[in-house]
């Protein structure tokens, strides 16, 4: 797999992104409204969704840096401008739905559009990944200029600055951000990678496998944001995206599956308010028939939606040429 062949659309990375989104949309956070009591929320579920949200972060690094960003201003500029206008504008527009549909208070939504949710806490419900996203973008260009050992050097830097304000506590700084910032880092690193060697797929698969033992006796709550799980969360990751680059071209291309791809973006915005709006309205009372009715109805409805939005979105940034 090189980086130049990695440059077409691949539909494994598809099948990864869209596995990991319908996963915390379709279970994770879905089960919310179907259930009462988070017994659903148990150690091996946890972990997937950790690894999950991991694997998720790295495949944007990767695909990030399948478009190296030069050391000039102007190649600068032009990342920020098609990057951030790509997630910024929505995470706004979602954050003020939250607000509005009270899932959100003002303090956290005023941190969340400022970008510092994520480092002067608490952040806020569910958009804290999106607005961690959107700092690692913002440092990109810093990890992305110079030789391997100053990006490697950068990125060092970065982790135990985040991993220190995650310990210390005082800014009540999301100890997550720490947690997958390997992971994004990670991605980038990859896409530079003219061919990964077979090794790495086993190796870290195997590996990953074994740092679970450092989350052995975690309670389940705490899996989320102990820095323990990173090791565990960042190989498995690894070892996921490696899967799918070695699947290239032998997955067959899907319309759904590429429809789902466009949409997972504003399925991770949307999918709460949509869910907090239908739920009331479920006939059924009991776990199994609500489940079925917002995975057979409200989880649809969520994909077309999103699908709609994005494309919409996608059509004004390019009527206004700014895509």
């Amino acid at each position: 797999m090189t980086a130049q062949a990695g440059r077409r659309h691949i539909a494994s990375l598809d099948v990864l992104r869209v596995g990991a989104m319908l996963y915390i949309v379709g279970f994770w956070h879905l089960m919310n409204y179907a259930v009462a009591g988070g017994f659903y929320r148990n150690e091996v579920t946890t972990r997937i969704t950790v690894v999950l949200l991991a694997s998720f972060t790295m495949l944007s690094g990767y695909l990030l840096g399948l478009k190296p960003v030069a050391p000039t201003r102007a190649s600068i500029g032009s990342f920020y401008r098609r990057r951030m206008l790509r997630i910024y504008p929505p995470l706004v527009m979602a954050v003020l739905l939250f607000v509005w549909m009270g899932l959100t208070p003002w303090p956290a939504a005023i941190r969340t559009i400022l970008l510092v949710g994520e480092i002067v806490g608490p952040p806020p419900l569910t958009l804290w990944y999106v607005s961690m996203l959107a700092l690692f973008y913002l440092i990109t260009p810093a990890l992305s200029v110079g030789s391997p050992l100053q990006r490697a050097l950068v990125a060092v830097g970065v982790l135990l600055l985040l991993a220190t304000l995650a310990v210390w506590g005082g800014l009540k700084t999301d100890p997550r951000i720490a947690l997958y910032f390997p992971s994004f880092a990670i991605g980038l690193a990859l896409a530079r990678e003219p061919a990964p060697p077979r090794w790495m797929l086993p190796a870290s698969a195997g590996l990953g496998l074994l740092a679970i033992m450092l989350t052995r006796g975690q309670p389940v709550p705490v899996l989320e944001f102990s820095l323990l799980s990173l090791p565990m969360a960042t190989l498995l990751a690894l070892a996921l995206l490696l899967l799918a680059l070695r699947l290239a071209g032998r997955v067959p291309a899907s319309p759904v599956l590429a429809a789902l791809g466009t949409a997972s973006f504003f399925m991770y915005l949307l999918h709460r308010p949509i869910y907090q709006s239908l739920a009331p309205h479920i006939p059924f009372a009991d776990p199994v028939r609500r489940t079925a009715t917002l995975v057979l109805v409200a989880l649809p409805i969520v994909a077309v939606l999103s699908w709609a939005g994005q494309k919409a979105y996608d059509a004004l940034l390019a009527r206004l040429r700014l895509a």
